[in-house]
């Protein structure tokens, strides 16, 4: 499987599908509108008309089964067939079609069933795909997410092989891609040993799934900190008590008495003891280092140094999604003081006011550090190491590149296998679904993501222009957020920029919901002007009930691809 993504991701272009093209060894039904000498004709092949090379004489007006062939870049249509009946102007022209061609080519049922499907979307007919794409479905439980994956491989004309169609067939996976993350945690953790690979793959699917609550528990418990190891006796008390009742320092313990453990252990190399003022000062130093480290986005020396800090107290390390949810059940304890109460409250108040601040900002830094983890910039990586011989550059503690060592340590084992495989497919899907050309730039992203209480699967695409410096023009573009909702269900917010004029589409099947986004409209469009856009217009577009629709588009509905043509993309955006 390795070698072959690899191989697969290794195209450096893959041409967008456009319409009225016809490509090699496609077949088509075709009318001769016009016949010219040297074996020219004018054919009409659906909507479209085409100047092609005929292999055979022809008679005009009558309608063939053809063959598409380029030699020297030259249109060739070779005669496959006619048939008594037209198909062109029959009102159940793809039936007779499917007919047709099911009979000439002794096709089995399910093949018979792609053939309607390619034939109702338009999609190219070619008898070796066809033939190929059969046998897939002979062994697919699920064949409307199956026809779905082709539809996509054919419409952004992407290598039609075996692994392109799983990475396609993945992304329309029913379970969200976060369950899919969680599921592939519980898998490695109910193992009976770890390797480091396995150890290195848990830690980076914890900051992917709790990464705002690690960062959220970093912050408050920082600041507990500060306020215990602070001179203001007011706040020393109540915050000492609540790093208590948080777990965080021992319930056993006095203040003088863990302090006094602090000095044996982290300045008993000096020979006059220190007061607990002193210790104190000492520790405030050290939680100072942890705040820059924090600043800084050093993630590694902070975990490094709080759980240090935590030795020194003898307390066992506490998960911070845990930590979180302790924090906030102590604000409703009934049992805490006054102080202890306006202290605590004041603390996660503070985090508040700084999210509606700097909630952008911190958002989009949360969102890139997202994507870094995934590991979809590694194959581009890997081979631009290999060509400079810098291997050593190359990062292996991504999610794709350490899912991928685990499939080759743990070949055997079918379970992980079949886990951790299916993520592969899911992550190589975006890859694959993110292609460019010259300045025209398509991404593609579905990333797990915590929106307050709730994790969710946000599903981002970008389709607009490079500029000079590599990056996309924020000034005319366009972006589809693709969303599930706990109380908007499926939700696709459209947004089209031109010229900073920005026009909004919601599509919900949520009724009602007009008055709401009138009501919000007037503050968007403040902190739209203050990135100096101007909102031109926000409207809600009813969206068919679930039970309406087929249940493998639905899946699916996430991918609104726009075509062109498109090879290879940057992911450090």
């Amino acid at each position: 499987m390795l070698p072959n993504i690899q191989s697969l991701l290794a195209h450096n272009s893959f041409q967008g599908a456009k319409e009225g093209t016809l490509r090699h060894e496609q077949v088509v039904y075709g009318k001769v509108n016009k016949i010219y000498p040297n074996n020219t004709a004018v054919v009409q092949v659906g909507r479209h008309s085409f100047v092609a090379k005929l292999e055979t004489s022809l008679t005009a007006n009558e309608q063939y089964w053809f063959q598409v062939l380029y030699d020297n870049q030259m249109l060739t249509l070779k005669v496959l067939e006619q048939f008594e009946q037209p198909i062109l102007d029959s009102k159940n022209k793809e039936k007779h079609a499917a007919e047709q061609l099911m009979k000439k080519w002794s096709l089995s049922d399910k093949a018979g069933r792609l053939l309607r499907f390619l034939l109702k979307h338009n999609l190219p007919i070619i008898k070796n795909h066809l033939l190929q794409a059969a046998q897939w479905l002979e062994k697919t439980e699920h064949i409307d997410a199956a026809l779905q994956a082709i539809k996509l491989i054919y419409e952004n004309n992407l290598p039609f092989t075996k692994e392109t169609f799983e990475a396609m067939k993945a992304l329309g996976n029913s379970q969200p891609f976060y369950k899919q993350l969680i599921h592939v945690r519980d898998v490695l953790e109910s193992l009976p040993q770890r390797t480091e690979t396995i150890q290195k793959l848990l830690e980076q699917l914890n900051m992917l799934l709790e990464g705002q609550a690690k960062i959220t528990a970093k912050q408050w418990n920082l600041s507990l900190l500060s306020h215990w190891l602070s001179t203001k006796q007011t706040d020393a008390q109540p915050a000492f008590s609540l790093l208590q009742k948080l777990g965080l320092l021992p319930h056993e313990k006095t203040e003088m008495e863990l302090l006094q453990t602090v000095e044996k252990q982290l300045f008993e190399a000096k020979h006059s003891p220190m007061s607990s003022i002193e210790v104190k000062k000492e520790l405030a130093k050290f939680v100072v280092r942890l705040q820059t480290a924090m600043r800084l986005e050093n993630n590694e020396q902070y975990e490094r140094q709080f759980r240090f800090l935590l030795s020194l107290f003898q307390t066992e390390e506490i998960n911070e999604v845990q930590l979180v949810e302790r924090y906030k059940s102590l604000l409703f304890n009934k049992h805490l003081s006054k102080s202890e109460h306006q202290l605590l409250e004041a603390i996660m108040a503070n985090d508040t006011d700084d999210w509606s601040v700097n909630g952008g900002d911190r958002l989009a830094k949360e969102i890139k550090q997202i994507i870094q983890s995934l590991g979809l910039q590694y194959e581009a990586d890997l081979q631009s190491a290999v060509k400079a011989k810098m291997m050593k550059d190359v990062s292996f503690d991504e999610l794709k590149p350490l899912l991928l060592k685990v499939l080759q340590e743990f070949s055997s084992n079918s379970i992980v296998k079949e886990v951790v495989e299916s993520t592969i497919y899911r992550l190589t899907a975006q890859q694959l679904l993110s292609q460019e050309h010259g300045p025209i730039q398509h991404i593609f992203l579905q990333i797990p993501l915590r929106l307050g209480e709730q994790l969710t699967d946000v599903t981002v695409q970008w389709h607009g222009k490079k500029r000079e410096n590599g990056q996309m023009d924020p000034n005319y573009c366009r972006i589809l957020f693709y969303l599930q909702l706990p109380f908007l269900k499926e939700t696709i917010i459209d947004v089209h920029i031109q010229n900073r004029v920005v026009n909004i589409s919601i599509v919900t099947e949520m009724m009602g919901l007009e008055p709401l986004v009138t009501a919000m409209q007037p503050m968007l469009k403040e902190n739209l002007e203050k990135l100096r856009y101007k909102l031109s217009a926000v409207k809600v577009v009813q969206a068919e009930k679930q039970n309406q629709r087929d249940d493998s588009s639905l899946r699916f509905s996430a991918v609104q691809l726009v075509h062109g043509t498109y090879s290879g993309v940057d992911y450090r955006i």
